[in-house]
């Protein structure tokens, strides 16, 4: 399926695709559609906070919290459709013929093609994870100072940007078990060790705060 068929999808018949069992798009295009839908959510809240009674001094802050959450929905959303056509890939490499030993030229061949075609699907879900994290900073804006009225569309927004970095975490790591520990593996497994570390602050953070903005009257922690 193209990229562009996949963005253009309902997204009904996008969830009964991964449903079906084809492993791609799968939990890495999922992550990408959470993002997607943290961006949009801090784009509403972002245009419901701008300009509005008590909330002029953070007007300026808001627009640009909604020019660059349009932004990276847009990035992010792409990464539904190269998700599949890096597995897709990483299939074609699988199915290449074995050598009759490791160092026949058919398997050092096959080797190669696995190695590189691997890296370029790790790469999906880091780019996905990235782009979360800059949500999730983003989201963290609007529940600070966006509209009270929203907060709890600001607290959709933040859970759903915490969620789609965790989902990139999981498959950034998951896909790097059993590669060649080089310079760049290494910064991965560093950077998304990072990551879940301020997923877990911002979720500690900012969760006591959302509840409070909220009334709720028996706050709970989600650790």
């Amino acid at each position: 399926m193209t990229r562009e068929s996949l963005s253009s999808m309902p997204l009904k018949a996008l969830l009964a695709d991964v449903a079906a069992g084809s492993m791609a798009p799968g939990g890495i295009g999922m992550a990408a559609l959470s993002a997607a839908q943290a961006a949009a959510l801090i784009s509403m809240v972002g245009h419901q906070t701008a300009g509005k009674p008590g909330y002029e001094p953070r007007t300026e802050e808001m627009e640009r919290v909604v020019e660059r959450a349009r932004q990276l929905e847009e990035q992010v959303l792409l990464f539904i459709d190269q998700e599949v056509e890096a597995f897709n890939k990483l299939m074609e490499s699988a199915a290449l013929p074995r050598g009759a030993s490791e160092n026949d030229e058919q398997s050092v061949i096959r080797r190669d093609m696995m190695r590189i075609s691997a890296r370029s699907y790790v790469q999906v879900p880091f780019q996905v994870g990235q782009i979360a994290l800059e949500l999730l900073a983003l989201a963290e804006t609007i529940v600070r100072y966006g509209n009270r009225e929203l907060v709890a569309d600001s607290g959709t927004a933040l859970g759903a940007a915490i969620a789609a970095v965790r989902a990139a975490m999981l498959h950034v790591s998951l896909n790097l078990k059993g590669q060649e520990e080089d310079e760049w593996v290494m910064m991965a497994r560093e950077r998304v060790g990072k990551w879940c570390q301020q997923a877990a602050l911002a979720e500690t953070e900012l969760w006591p705060l959302l509840q409070a903005q909220a009334g709720v009257r028996t706050p709970t922690s989600l650790t």
